[in-house]
Parts: structure tokens; sequence; C-alpha cells
């Protein structure tokens, strides 16, 4: 039988990476309607930052690498999501 505390977490994650998506296809949408850089930008933050979210879950219980380990990674992946997404409203 699946711990409940471990369904929560599972169901948690497929909801950001199904909320995650439909937001870079929006901002995505939006770079191409309007050919905007920093829309493109951002398209490109949000979708590391909700493979972020994702990637540390398949690596934990598929992957077999420990907590801190994928801790680590996901934060290092967020880390470039929100440099992107900081650059996207620099760019002109």
């Amino acid at each position: 039988m699946v711990d409940t505390q471990i369904l929560i977490v599972l169901m948690t994650r497929a909801i950001s990476l199904i909320l995650g998506s439909a937001i870079v296809v929006i901002a995505y949408r939006g770079y191409m309607r309007n050919k905007s850089l920093s829309m493109r930008y951002l398209s490109l933050a949000l979708i590391f930052i909700t493979l972020g979210t994702f990637v540390e879950g398949i690596l934990f219980e598929i992957g077999g690498l420990g907590l801190n380990e994928t801790h680590a990674i996901e934060s290092f992946v967020n880390v470039i999501g929100f440099i992107l997404m900081v650059f996207s409203l620099r760019v002109r």
C-alpha cells in the first residue's frame, strides 16, 4: 500500500508540473505573438523552475539519489531559472 505522505508528494508534484507547463505555454505564446525577447527568457526561466521540481522527484524516487543530492540539484536548476527570470526583467 502506498504511504499517504508519498501519495501527497506525488500529487503535488504532478499538479506543479501541470500548472508550470500551462504557465510556460502562456509565456511562450506571448513571446510568439509579440516577439518579445523578455518573454522568451521568462519562458525559459519557468521551464527550469518547473522541471527543477519535477526532476528532483524523479531523481529521488527512481534515480536512487539521496535527499541532500536531489535538493542540491533542484536548487541549482531553480537558481538558473531565477537568473533567467531576472534577466527577462532587464532585457529590452
